[in-house]
């Protein structure tokens, strides 16, 4: 957090300084440029240097880098380009910290001896927690490809600070689009990505027809500063794969979120939630007595004098956890579980920006 925090304030006052500054806004662009190639081409050394020198050493060595390079910058000949590539090319070398904020995040927690977890409630809910009974007793047999859905026709959230990328740190991907992936991953039991390669988009975002039909109201496309919609190809060290997409606007007809499907070699299963399905819907997809098949969950029906229902999973989610708590079960969403999450999305915002596929 603080690294992000940091780096966040340095590309500010980066944008700041040249263009009230210097008044020259093209070098901006020499700025981002430079740092994020010389960062691509340092990153995938990160774990071998934080394994060596260890997670916190290595943020404190990266922060050195990068603070010292942006005060030689800002001292000396700002705009003479050979000497602004130098420092950028040294400022990039800071990126060798790779993901170690979350990592050290991670270490923090088992040195604690606390109890950690993070909100992914969409995992309580009942076609959920049924589906993944199904995948736990290998009904689906072994999951090879999934996708992850997370997407919205027009449904921009226009409160907070959701459209700031400075605050928020992206769109529709980080927001939504982690729940539709920590289903998967949980569905999957696979937790060993290989290697992602995605594209983010800033389109209806950023248009002045954009924010039309938008079911919380209209925003600023003038201001709209993070992707509108993204997506993703995850492959995993089993050969598995996994298709991510997410959006809060985009031209399509169905929309759900926080859902996911799932193709194994035994059988499929899909789950449809929110959007365009009013009730969720888990529907198995097999072969039986030489004919293609479907099974869904069937309705409970009316009784009189009783509504009937599963608690929320918000509030179930609040449940188990106290149960963490009073020693009476484990966290249902295991730290481990979320880092995972957390560098997938990296990757995917990462691979965006370079144009290549990121290995980790």
């Amino acid at each position: 957090m603080i690294n992000m925090t940091g780096m966040l304030g340095r590309i500010a006052i980066a944008v700041y300084y040249y263009i009230y500054c210097v008044q020259n806004p093209a070098f901006i662009t020499i700025f981002m440029m430079m740092q994020m190639l010389v960062g691509t081409i340092v990153m995938p050394f990160a774990p071998k240097v934080m394994e060596k020198l260890g997670n916190r050493m290595t943020a404190i060595i990266s922060m050195l880098i990068q603070g010292g390079s942006m005060l030689v910058l800002f001292l000396g000949p700002a705009t003479n380009v050979a000497f602004v590539f130098v420092v950028l090319v040294i400022y990039g070398l800071g990126y060798i910290a790779g993901p170690c904020g979350s990592v050290m995040m991670i270490d923090a927690w088992k040195k604690s001896g606390k109890l950690f977890t993070i909100g992914y409630q969409n995992r309580l809910r009942t076609d959920t927690q049924t589906l993944h009974k199904s995948c736990e007793a290998g009904e689906l047999g072994e999951i090879y490809f999934a996708k992850a859905h997370a997407l919205r026709r027009r449904a921009v959230p226009t409160w907070g600070v959701f459209p700031d990328k400075s605050k928020q740190g992206g769109g529709p991907l980080i927001d939504i689009g982690a729940h539709a992936l920590d289903i998967t991953l949980w569905m999957m039991n696979n937790y060993e990505p290989a290697s992602v390669s995605g594209q983010v988009f800033y389109k209806l975002g950023r248009s002045a027809n954009g924010p039309e039909g938008n079911v919380f109201g209209p925003w600023d496309p003038e201001t709209f500063e993070v992707e509108d919609s993204a997506f993703g190809l995850v492959k995993m060290k089993n050969g598995a794969t996994i298709y991510l997409e997410a959006s809060w606007a985009l031209n399509i007809l169905k929309s759900m979120e926080a859902s996911t499907t799932l193709c194994g070699t035994k059988a499929g299963a899909e789950i449809h939630h929110g959007g365009s399905y009013p009730n969720n819907e888990l529907i198995y997809n097999f072969a039986e007595h030489g004919q293609l098949m479907e099974k869904t969950i069937s309705p409970a029906g009316v009784v009189d004098f009783f509504e009937g229902g599963a608690s929320a999973e918000g509030v179930a989610e609040q449940s188990q956890w106290l149960k963490a708590i009073q020693g009476k079960g484990e966290p249902l969403v295991k730290p481990e579980q979320a880092f995972v999450v957390t560098q997938i999305l990296e990757g995917i915002y990462q691979s965006a920006e370079t144009g290549k596929e990121v290995f980790f």
